[in-house]
């Protein structure tokens, strides 16, 4: 027995050695390989070296804020496993995933109260006091960032996760009255439900944020749905929308009661439609609404129309047996209480804000006198990845 103790314990010490933890003369490893006590804080609860540039940083002056660490290419499948993708996720099944039940508490091996305070914040249903404040100033530190990279050489490139934005991305976005593009109406809404992923207390979870890639998706398709709407055969992208696979954060609508869609019409002019899959209805947020002659939820009337039939053709009311399954068009309203822009180049920044407000459920008491404010907020916080709460 002793000799087979003996063997056991030469294995060990042979392991940690080649593990690189050190071993102490009474033959117990201690991480320290002779250093002293000093160098402590620079392992890991796994005795490791911790590269102090890869910890996120938390700015506790400028309050918790989302930080993109991970970058995650999004998945282009085959049209076979594309195909195989959403007949599974219409039959309640997730490849790739297993159900995971969130724990009752999370522990952390960290002694940093900050990243303990962070991880506790992303618990569904978490007690809170946290609350959304859209006029927080944002760090320097994330102005210096963006500052930094606008002096850059002119081909300078941002990887976004979800496309590489250069210089006159930025432009757009920083710069008063510039009108924003497709690519603004992707990159924001992805990192809005992001920040509303760690933080389902701050932004109400029955909502979904949809990118402007939905809506260019309805107008393609409209001409051909219209000709005969019951044989009509929506593509796979479509569906992967409902299905919650098309874009990345994102949830399957059987979760949401609430979509918030950024539309565009006729390339011209930003809006938002609130779409309300209990009640069956679309309200439409206009920041232009006298430019527009209080016309707009008649041109946005054809997602009313085809957006039951989609609902249908992904299984979405097999899955809602609290909705009733219906083709029957959704009642599009405009909202009275739209803060109206005063110049012809806010409306994608009143877009983006409003967005955020109905998520947060906070009153639209933002005006024209903000935007200013707003677009440099977004340029740094977007240059970042980080949005604040």
């Amino acid at each position: 027995m002793l000799r087979e103790f003996a063997s056991l314990d030469t294995k060990l010490d042979t392991l940690m050695k080649h593990q690189g933890v050190g071993v102490s003369a009474d033959g117990l490893g201690d991480g320290m390989d002779g250093q002293g006590d000093e160098n402590k804080g620079e392992y890991g609860p796994d005795a490791t070296p911790v590269d102090r540039q890869s910890q996120p940083y938390v700015d506790d002056l400028a309050g918790p804020s989302v930080t993109i660490i991970e970058k995650v290419s999004p998945s282009k499948f085959p049209a076979g496993r594309r195909a195989r993708k959403v007949a599974a996720a219409k039959q309640n099944i997730d490849i790739g995933r297993r159900d995971r039940k969130v724990a009752a508490a999370i522990t952390t091996p960290y002694s940093v109260g900050g990243l303990r305070k962070k991880l506790q914040r992303t618990l569904p249903g978490a007690s809170s006091t946290l609350k959304f404040d859209p006029y927080k100033p944002v760090p320097t530190r994330l102005v210096k960032n963006f500052d930094k990279f606008m002096k850059s050489g002119w081909a300078s490139k941002v990887d976004m996760d979800i496309l590489t934005a250069g210089k006159d991305f930025f432009q757009l976005l920083i710069n008063s009255e510039k009108w924003l593009n497709h690519d603004h109406m992707e990159v924001l809404p992805y990192l809005f439900r992001v920040r509303a992923n760690q933080f389902p207390d701050i932004f109400d979870p029955s909502f979904e944020v949809l990118d402007g890639g939905f809506w260019v998706y309805i107008e393609q398709c409209h001409g051909k749905f219209i000709d005969n709407p019951s044989k009509f055969q929506f593509s796979y992208a479509m569906q992967e929308y409902v299905l919650g696979i098309r874009m990345k954060e994102s949830k399957p609508w059987k979760y949401v009661n609430h979509l918030l869609i950024p539309l565009n019409k006729r390339n011209i002019h930003w809006v938002v439609g609130h779409v309300d899959l209990k009640e069956r209805r679309m309200t439409v947020y206009d920041s232009d609404k006298a430019g527009n002659r209080y016309k707009g939820q008649i041109y946005f009337q054809k997602l009313c129309i085809m957006l039951p039939y989609l609902l249908r053709s992904a299984s979405f009311y097999e899955q809602r047996s609290d909705l009733v399954d219906s083709v029957d068009e959704f009642t599009c309203e405009l909202a009275q209480n739209t803060p109206q822009q005063s110049n012809g180049g806010d409306c994608g920044i009143f877009t983006l804000k409003t967005i955020e407000f109905l998520h947060a459920r906070l009153p639209l008491t933002f005006t024209q006198d903000n935007m200013e404010f707003f677009r440099k907020k977004y340029a740094y916080e977007v240059y970042n990845k980080e949005l604040s709460i």
